[in-house]
């Protein structure tokens, strides 16, 4: 399968939206019920789930994934083998570390920082302009307030 058997297979589906100058690579999947913005980058092997809406230029790395009824806002970057749980939501011109982490119901806001290998458990809430380092952990339930750092 090439490139354009997966452009083919996104945009054909009925229940698929892809804005105009969305860029896929060989093997990105998307399920049904996917609204992509346009101008959006999804990497090889990056896996979207149902009910999932990936804002305008937002960038998906290779091997990320994106578990259903999520939520990545315009400008977002989720780096190579991150993963989102169900209904988690990262607002515009957030950044998701490669192999980072964010749980189910998990919420970033937008302009955050989580930094590579971080792990937000589910229910979390991390505010606006906020920032997790590298390996860090937040509980589930956690709440860490906008401009505030974890490290």
């Amino acid at each position: 399968m090439d490139q354009w058997d997966t452009i083919k297979t996104w945009t054909q589906s009925p229940a698929v939206h892809v804005g105009g100058g969305t860029r896929y690579t060989a093997a990105a999947t998307g399920e049904q019920w996917v609204e992509v913005g346009e101008g959006a980058h999804i990497d090889d092997n990056a896996r979207i789930g149902k009910h999932v809406h990936v804002g305008s230029f937002a960038h998906i790395g290779a091997g990320a994934y994106i578990s259903e009824n999520s939520h990545i806002g315009a400008y977002a970057h989720i780096a190579a083998g991150a993963g989102m749980g169900e209904h988690a939501s990262i607002g515009e011109c957030a950044h998701m570390g490669k192999y980072s982490y964010l749980g189910a119901y998990a919420g970033m806001g937008a302009h955050v920082h989580i930094g590579y290998g971080a792990h937000i458990g589910e229910r979390a809430l991390i505010g606006r302009h906020a920032s997790v380092g590298y390996r860090d952990r937040v509980a589930p339930g956690d709440v860490v307030a906008s401009g505030d750092i974890v490290a």
